[in-house]
């Protein structure tokens, strides 16, 4: 049963007429295509032209370089020290959101706007931060 896993996940078929016959072509998907994101994928399927089977492979064959070097980028990436891969970016990214929201509310709670006397003799209002401890 592992044979069979491996084969299913590692080949691909197309079916193509050929004098009016259908054939089933098998092939061998490269470890490479694994490092496709689904961001690049998504935005393929959204915007590749639809109107006929000839129109959305030569929008697949416009995109194949693109594809092909974001793929070896990064595969390139994740075999570093520090691997980096887009599921990392992910993450890093919604952390850095998350920490950008916290130093919002803080800020936001804790913003304060103190009457400060002026030379002249009138008052003007400074923004401060107040930290109650």
């Amino acid at each position: 049963m592992p044979a069979y896993k491996f084969f299913k996940h590692n080949t691909g078929n197309i079916e193509v007429s050929i004098d009016n016959e259908i054939q089933r072509l098998y092939f061998q998907i490269q470890p490479v295509c694994s490092f496709l994101t689904h961001q690049t994928k998504d935005k393929f399927l959204r915007n590749v032209d639809r109107e006929s089977g000839q129109h959305k492979i030569l929008g697949l064959l416009a995109h194949i370089p693109s594809f092909v070097e974001e793929m070896e980028h990064i595969e390139k990436m994740s075999h570093e020290k520090i691997k980096i891969t887009p599921e990392f970016l992910l993450y890093l990214r919604d952390v850095s959101t998350l920490l950008a929201v916290g130093i919002g509310a803080i800020i936001l709670f804790n913003y304060d706007y103190m009457k400060v006397p002026v030379e002249d003799g009138s008052y003007d209002y400074a923004p401060t931060i107040e930290w109650e401890y």
